[in-house]
């Protein structure tokens, strides 16, 4: 399944994750950050917040939701923080958002179509 990339208006989470939230693995991380963990996953893999240890030694302890595999996300800068990571449910809602807004497109221009090839016809 093709994700829409969600950044114009969904947020990653940033310092904000909750234990028990859901979140989404919707953000590639950059090749050169080779000790991010995520680079072990595919994108849109996704985890169970099961910890949050606050700070600039703080991290996030992630579940990965296939395996049950558990690892510590931490940003060696500032701790607890992930640009990589989104809420499932605000990143589902975002995608049905898109995808009916592309439906509703995708349905003017078959009636534009439609309206142009009647006046094709009519004027043979």
């Amino acid at each position: 399944m093709t994700f829409l990339f969600p950044h114009s208006s969904i947020k990653p989470i940033f310092q904000n994750g909750k234990v028990g939230e859901l979140v989404i693995y919707g953000k590639k991380v950059e090749p050169q950050d080779k000790t991010n963990p995520l680079l072990q996953f595919p994108l849109y893999s996704i985890f169970t917040i099961i910890a949050v240890e606050e700070g600039e030694s703080g991290y996030y302890l992630l579940r990965d939701s296939d395996n049950n595999t558990e690892f510590k996300l931490q940003d060696p800068y500032v701790g607890v923080f992930s640009n990589n990571l989104f809420n499932l449910k605000a990143w589902v809602n975002h995608q049905n958002k898109q995808l009916s807004d592309k439906d509703k497109l995708i349905e003017k221009l078959q009636e534009k179509i439609d309206t142009y090839l009647e006046i094709i016809i009519a004027l043979k």
